[in-house]
C-alpha cells in the first residue's frame, strides 16, 4: 500500500524501543555525564538540520568571489584577490550554491541574522508556532550541537556532479584565512 502511494518500492521500518544512542552536545562537553546527553535515533548527528539565509548568502558571495579571482570577507565584501592569495582560485565554471546543499530541515531568515550566527552557543533553542491559549509555544527545538557536514554538500542535487564547492571555500573561510 505504501509503495502504490508513493509510486515507488518501499519499505516502512520502525526502530526498536531502547536503541537510541547519546552525543555530545558540544566539543567542550567531553566530560558532560550520558544521562545528560542528547539522544538522537536514525540520523548521524541530529534529526533537525537549521540553517540560515544569510549563511548560504555569505558562502554564495565566497564561492562566487573565489571564482572571479577575487577574496571575500566575513562581511561579505570582496576585493582583488592578489596571484597565489588563497581566496583567489582561476576556475571559472559556475556552481550554484543554495541552500538545499546542506538538505536542511529549517532556514531562518532575517535582517537582523548575521552569516553563521546560527552555530554560535547563544542559539540554545528555537520556538515554532504561535503561543497557544495556555501561553504554549506548538514545537521547540533544542540546539544540540553544530553540524559536521560530509561532502555531499559537494554534489550538485539536480545533475549529481560532485563539485569541490562548496567545501574548499568553506575550508578556506573557516580555516582562519577568512579569504
Amino acid at each position: 500500500a505504501v509503495a502504490a502511494a508513493v509510486g515507488a518500492p518501499c519499505s516502512l521500518v520502525r526502530q526498536r524501543a531502547g536503541s537510541r544512542r547519546s552525543i555530545r552536545r558540544r566539543s567542550d562537553d567531553a566530560g558532560e555525564p550520558e544521562e545528560s546527553r542528547a539522544t538522537i535515533g536514525l540520523a548521524n548527528s541530529a534529526q533537525i538540520l537549521l540553517v540560515s539565509q544569510s549563511s548560504v548568502d555569505h558562502l554564495r558571495g565566497l564561492v562566487d568571489g573565489r571564482r572571479r579571482g577575487r577574496a571575500v570577507d566575513a562581511g561579505g565584501g570582496a576585493r582583488a584577490a592578489a596571484a597565489g592569495e588563497p581566496g583567489r582560485v582561476e576556475n571559472r565554471s559556475s556552481v550554484a550554491i543554495e541552500f538545499g546543499r546542506f538538505r536542511p530541515n529549517v532556514v531562518v531568515s532575517g535582517d537582523a541574522l548575521p552569516p553563521y550566527d546560527e552555530e554560535s552557543p547563544a542559539w540554545t533553542s528555537l520556538e515554532i508556532g504561535d503561543a497557544g491559549p495556555e501561553g504554549s509555544v506548538r514545537a521547540m527545538l533544542r540546539a544540540v550541537r553544530p553540524c559536521e557536514r560530509c561532502s555531499m554538500v559537494g554534489v550538485e542535487q539536480a545533475t549529481g556532479a560532485r563539485t569541490a564547492e562548496p567545501m574548499l571555500s568553506l575550508s578556506r573561510f573557516r580555516s582562519g584565512s577568512r579569504a
